[in-house]
């Protein structure tokens, strides 16, 4: 009976010290994706109000981070270098000048960023200095460099709040070479995803 009493204790107390282990932890990830040089609440293209842009993402994200705080993951998924004027301005007429797109997204403490087709697409003079722009990894898992063997951008980041791991993993779609002619990322292959 004393052992049988002893197991229960011990139970008890096991029961306990794991109970006292779990945690709750409130995370916000607010995602962006194809921005498209939609940086301002101007369309600079038609010369009137835009109802998206970085700028009102920001307004939402500040709010939230009074809310979430450091808790509050921001994460881009690509295709922001390509689509208004003042995208194309800082791609190739200022090429000296921090890239707008960066000093935005720098400026918005995002946490992550990702390569999608549409950066690509402006060639690697300009993804490259964009991403070392950025003062956050700009990732890109599948995007290996052909001369090394190894990614041509950080594969993954890894976040931590309040003692939980958050991975991020960028991948880009491999159809790069069938969409977008070799010059634009010459050097670079695009593997499959999965693998």
């Amino acid at each position: 009976m004393k052992r049988i009493t002893l197991i229960y204790a011990w139970l008890f107390c096991l029961t306990l010290s794991v109970a006292a282990q779990e945690k709750v932890v409130k995370l916000k990830i607010v995602q962006t994706s194809d921005v498209h040089g939609n940086y301002y609440p101007y369309n600079f293209i038609t010369r009137k109000d835009w109802q998206g842009s970085l700028a009102r993402i920001y307004a939402f994200v500040q709010k939230e981070r009074e809310v979430y705080k450091d808790n509050l993951l921001l994460l881009d998924n690509g295709d922001i270098l390509q689509g208004q004027p003042c995208a194309y301005y800082y791609n190739y007429i200022d090429t000296i000048s921090p890239h707008l797109a960066a000093e935005v997204l720098n400026y918005m403490q995002y946490n992550t960023g990702n390569m999608g087709n549409h950066d690509v697409e402006t060639g690697r003079a300009v993804f490259d200095r964009w991403a070392g722009d950025c003062k956050f990894p700009i990732l890109g898992a599948n995007i290996i460099d052909t001369a090394t063997g190894k990614t041509h951008f950080k594969p993954y980041e890894v976040l931590e709040r309040d003692g939980v791991k958050i991975v991020v993993l960028g991948m880009i779609t491999p159809a790069i070479p069938v969409w977008l002619s070799e010059n634009l990322w010459k050097g670079l292959r695009f593997d499959d995803m999965e693998e």
